[in-house]
């Protein structure tokens, strides 16, 4: 075989590879069904709507107003004051996607739930439950919200949401104008340069495909993050939110993937570790893994996705939890309500 010959086939398998590459990249980048798999992909979510601003404290945040579901403070739900109410009492839910509630309707989040139960059982007193959550949030990025903006909303009380891929740095594209930005606090994901990320979709795609497949290493530690590092943001806000005399209630939401009996142990290991660092802390906790394996993983999925979402509770999901809050709440007599007044039956 000659030199020629061989150069020519070179450059064909080249020329075939680049337009398969370019094939491909055109199918991740406007086939609908790829475009959804991205978006809910643990690794990368693809969140193509102008809804997201880069924020210098957090990273990114909701544009405020950015549709008819987020408020004037960008939270979904109504708009509110900056200032709580004269004789109103206010809890401040923080958390990512499960506490922003992906996969239910904006009256169907645990948050907006609390509310509706506090209005019925307690109407003398006004209640408002702020939904903060954010998709992708971890720990971090919460307590560099409270410090920037939730403190100032003056809460009583704080709803932590927390899951176990908290411990985990959650990157994100999304769209910021006319071009999309890609947004990780480490500025690295799999290797790849952030700007190449932002051009590809077939590379977020192929990162989104093998980065994040799991939560553990063989020890049942979370993938390169050890104790300390995790969970000192959860301290730190703790410890913050005490300081101000602002009580938090965490509420740790399991993974939907699995069934509650074979629950990956490395995700369990989560739960143990948050469990642990509150005892530590002297700061309550409702751990919905023991409190819903009657119910069932499979009954708690949204169906937002074929065969189940397995991150996001479904309405259910969403009710049983706001009504375990409101037990916690109301049994402790954090906010001085008075006891419970059943509504009146029409």
């Amino acid at each position: 075989m000659t030199i020629g010959t061989m150069l020519a086939r070179a450059s064909l398998v080249v020329g075939a590879t680049l337009v398969s590459l370019l094939a491909c990249e055109a199918l991740t980048r406007f086939t609908p069904l790829v475009r959804v798999a991205v978006a809910h992909s643990n690794a990368v979510p693809w969140l193509t709507q102008d809804f997201y601003r880069l924020d210098d404290r957090c990273g990114y945040a909701i544009i405020p107003n950015a549709t008819p579901e987020i408020s004037n403070l960008g939270m979904r739900g109504p708009n509110r004051t900056v200032a709580k109410p004269a004789g109103a009492r206010r809890v401040l839910v923080v958390g990512d996607s499960v506490a922003y509630g992906i996969g239910v309707g904006a009256e169907q989040t645990f948050s907006a739930v609390l509310e509706a139960i506090f209005a019925a059982y307690h109407p003398d007193v006004p209640v408002e439950v702020l939904n903060s959550g954010v998709a992708g949030y971890n720990t971090t990025q919460e307590l560099a919200f409270l410090e920037q903006r939730g403190f100032a909303l003056e809460p009583d009380v704080i709803v932590l949401a927390y899951c176990p891929n908290d411990v985990l740095v959650t990157p994100i594209v999304f769209k910021d104008g006319d071009r999309m930005r890609f947004f990780c606090p480490d500025r690295e994901i799999g290797g790849f340069d952030p700007l190449w990320l932002e051009r590809s979709s077939l590379l977020r795609l192929f990162v989104a495909a093998t980065q994040g497949k799991g939560l553990g290493d063989a020890t049942g530690r979370p993938q390169g993050v050890d104790h300390d590092s995790a969970y000192a943001s959860l301290r730190r806000l703790v410890r913050s939110a005490r300081e101000r005399g602002i009580p938090v209630l965490t509420v740790m939401f399991p993974l939907l993937a699995w069934e509650f009996d074979e629950y990956e142990s490395s995700a369990r290991r989560v739960h143990d570790d948050v469990a642990r660092v509150l005892d530590e802390e002297r700061a309550p906790l409702i751990d919905l893994l023991g409190a819903w394996h009657e119910i069932g993983a499979k009954n708690l999925r949204s169906l937002e996705l074929k065969g189940g979402d397995p991150l996001h509770p479904n309405p259910r999901g969403h009710e049983d939890v706001a009504r375990r809050i409101y037990a916690h709440l109301v049994g402790g007599d954090w906010l001085e309500l008075g006891p419970p007044r059943p509504p009146k039956r029409s």
